[in-house]
């Protein structure tokens, strides 16, 4: 085993036990953070890679070693040439400026790189000419080099423009889940420093109050009657002394009456400041008395709201919004990110475009989201739901529900006051709909369970399955597939290009189809049935001892009717025609296909396969 491999082996073996260790430490003493730790100190994993690379460079000897005794396998050979000098000590700045700059002693990295950027191109001119200098020959870019200098001014361009874009802000700002820790890309690249103050305002009457922040999260909680208390939270990114200073400047603004109104604003003075360009959050946790109408408007900042009953009207965006326990109406508004409402009484309005999660609404909702997961349980009125290439989940809502769902996935269930679906290029499951279904669909595949009150179908290039309908069926399609297992009440479904099979049908049926097979298993009492077909066959199953008359009729065809009562059928012209009462007659039982076969028969049996528009 070579020394390299053996090296190897032993620095695994060390990194293992160290991480153990930490993370050990981690869920032993709550203080500690393997996380925060990660947060602060990454940058010297740059470091020992630079130095690493430094170490290579000044060790590396030209020339193949010689071969080891006989009989031991050859030493690996060496690198044709050094590692780069240049990308060494580029790895060890950049780490070390990483940093200095989150013990809060150097400079923003970002900043840095946007505007200095080309000198990197600069360093890599100047290392080609110390080599061409050295060598003089075998001195050459390689295709590696051209890949990485293009990365590098594409890299370069990227950052400068996002230096000066809100997409900074957001990326920034994001907070991910990192084991039980959230942590901001942000905080990843400096430090920073929080500091506090506390303010009270005595209120004579109950009235609104609307609140404006950016760049920070507003919670709103209940209060003592007769006062509004506010804290302000302020989280600035820089250095110790520097925070300590742009602290002091950050102020709470407060109005005695909004444009128009007689709302109490609460804001900051982050507009006087805006010019200086300076990296701060402003967290507003804001006490009012219960009953008070409550608007606020953020931006880059959560929104929560906890147990207020005078009505909320609440927008921000890039981040959630979190309202449980409360009492409306609700107007809310939020774009890329969460939405999560509990224990709410009152009409709600929502405007989303992130993940939406809603329990235990009492009262109407309307919501509209766009490309994020929707989830709706237990809304105790009626339901407005708009969404776009998603997926949605409704689950027990009492009033009538009208879903539009343009390319998401719709799972409803429960829902009593009945169902109106706009669905396409997705996948919609239905069960337990009261009140009557309508569906307008397009490219999809439905499944229909348990449906009371009837089913109406607007169907293109859809494959449909249903069972347990209770109601009459009604579907016009095209180039759809319809399987319909189980329903009480009458049948009337036109399809195309794709084959049309009812089981277990207790009253009429009209079934129309083209180019593609139909087979109905009927139920006693016989109802009337209507069948026609163009290209394909038609298989019917009829009840033991059911009185009809039959008027059946096959173009360039043949119809087989073995149940028993039934005549011989009768070739006429191309096709073949049978005509008669059973048992006196009954219900009409009309059937007619063009180049296809009739078959007629009393068993429950399977519909039959088909292939090419002929019965096998």
């Amino acid at each position: 085993m070579s020394s390299r491999v053996m090296r190897g082996g032993l620095a695994a073996g060390v990194v293992l036990i160290l991480f153990g260790a930490l993370f050990l430490v981690h869920n032993l003493y709550a203080p500690f953070s393997v996380w925060r730790l990660l947060a602060r100190y990454w940058p010297l994993l740059l470091v020992g890679f630079g130095l690493w690379r430094l170490w290579g460079h000044f060790t590396w000897r030209p020339g193949a070693p010689e071969a080891e005794a006989a009989g031991a396998p050859a030493a690996r050979p060496k690198a044709p040439r050094p590692p780069s000098l240049l990308g060494a000590l580029l790895w060890t700045s950049l780490g070390l400026l990483f940093f200095a700059h989150n013990l809060g002693a150097g400079p923003d990295v970002w900043q840095l790189a946007s505007r200095w950027w080309p000198l990197l191109l600069i360093l890599l001119g100047i290392g080609k000419l110390v080599d061409y200098a050295l060598h003089r020959e075998g001195v050459a870019v390689r295709a590696g080099e051209l890949v990485g200098i293009l990365a590098l001014v594409l890299a370069g361009s990227a950052v400068s423009r996002l230096e000066k874009s809100p997409i900074r802000e957001i990326m920034r700002d994001a907070r991910i889940e990192i084991g039980e820790a959230r942590v901001r890309p942000g905080e990843w690249l400096g430090t920073s420093h929080a500091y506090s103050e506390d303010r009270s305002y005595p209120q004579e009457r109950v009235r609104p109050v609307r609140i404006e922040n950016s760049y920070g999260s507003v919670s709103v909680l209940p209060g003592p009657d007769g006062e509004i208390s506010v804290r302000l939270g302020k989280v600035i990114f820089a250095p110790e002394a520097e925070a300590a200073g742009i602290a002091g400047e950050i102020r709470l603004e407060t109005a005695e009456g909004a444009p128009g109104g007689d709302a109490f604003v609460i804001r900051t003075n982050r507009d006087l400041l805006a010019d200086r360009k300076l990296r701060f959050h402003t967290n507003l946790e804001v006490r009012v008395p219960g009953k008070t109408r409550v608007e606020v408007r953020n931006a880059f900042g959560e929104i929560r709201v906890s147990d207020i009953h005078g009505g909320l009207d609440l927008a921000t965006t890039h981040r959630g919004i979190e309202v449980a326990d409360s009492t409306g109406p609700f107007t809310l508004s939020t774009r890329y990110a969460e939405t999560r409402l509990t224990n709410l009484e009152g009409d709600v309005q929502l405007d989303s475009r992130g993940k939406v999660y809603a329990e235990n609404i009492r009262g109407n909702m309307t919501v509209k989201d766009e490309y994020s997961p929707v989830e709706l349980v237990h809304i105790e009125g009626a339901l407005t739901l708009s969404g776009v290439d998603g997926s949605i989940r409704v689950e027990n809502v009492s009033g009538p529900a009208v879903i539009e769902a343009r390319g998401a996935q719709v799972t409803a269930r429960a829902l009593k006051g009945g169902l109106r679906l706009a669905a396409s290029h997705a996948r919609a499951d239905l069960a337990g709909i009261g009140a009557g279904l309508f569906v307008e669909s397009r490219y999809g595949t439905l499944t229909l369970k348990e449906i009371r009150g009837g089913v109406e179908l607007a169907s293109l290039s859809d494959r449909i399955s249903a069972e347990g309908i209770e109601g009459d069926f009604r579907m016009r399609g095209r180039s759809s597939s319809l399987r319909l297992d189980g329903i009480r009440g009458n049948a009337d479904v036109e399809t195309s290009l794709g084959d049309l099979v009812v089981r277990d049908l207790q009253g009429a049926a009209s079934l129309v189809n083209s180019h593609g097979a139909i087979h109905l298993t009927a139920r006693a009492p016989l109802g009337a049935l209507d069948i026609r077909n163009q290209g394909g066959p038609i298989a019917l199953t009829l009840p033991a001892g059911a009185r009809f008359s039959l008027a059946a009729r096959a173009r360039n065809g043949s119809i087989r009717a073995p149940y028993p009562g039934l005549p011989a059928p009768v070739a006429e012209g191309g096709g073949t025609r049978l005509e008669t009462e059973v048992q006196g007659g009954g219900p009409a039982v009309a059937l007619e296909t063009v180049n296809g076969d009739i078959v007629i028969d009393g068993n429950q049996g399977a519909p039959p396969r088909t292939r090419g528009g002929d019965v096998l």
